[in-house]
């Protein structure tokens, strides 16, 4: 074999050698960012009760659906027809009809980790108000959701 035959024969395989790390590199750099957590929202605290709120759009309600399943409780606002609503403006009372609770949600879904108890929930939409009862048994999570007309 001609010596400069030699070393393109040696220049192709160094090629095809970097170009198969790139191929892997860029592959596994795709995979590692695919399995990131798409979180765009803060957990916040109202009265030593942290919680969440978002939704709007696919990408969020997935991230929340997986980090929500640590609250005892989860909040669904939309629409009679079904379309999600946002910014609703959410009051939680004890027994005692003392409000323990107040946030405004900035997407159809909030959760909240309330200890176990009885309470009632305000969820207050363009001047229109639900009101629903629930119990938090701490064992399971509770989902309550108000429809608006």
């Amino acid at each position: 074999m001609p010596i400069g035959a030699n070393m393109m024969t040696r220049a192709c395989k160094t090629y095809a050698v970097w170009t198969m790390a790139i191929i892997a590199f860029t592959q596994f750099s795709s995979a590692v960012m695919a399995e990131e957590t798409y979180f765009p929202f803060d957990v916040k605290s109202y009265n030593g009760i942290s919680y969440v709120s978002g939704g709007i759009g696919f990408d969020e309600r997935k991230a929340l659906d997986t980090v929500g399943k640590t609250y005892s409780l989860k909040l669904v606002f939309a629409k009679m027809g079904g379309a999600f609503v946002a910014i609703v403006d959410v009051e939680i009372k004890d027994n005692a009809e003392r409000t323990i609770f107040k946030a405004t949600s900035r997407g159809p879904w909030l959760y909240a980790d309330l200890p176990s108890g009885r309470y009632t929930v305000t969820a207050a939409s363009k001047g229109a108000r639900i009101e629903k009862e629930i119990i938090i048994d701490g064992s399971t999570q509770t989902e309550a959701r108000f429809y608006w007309h």
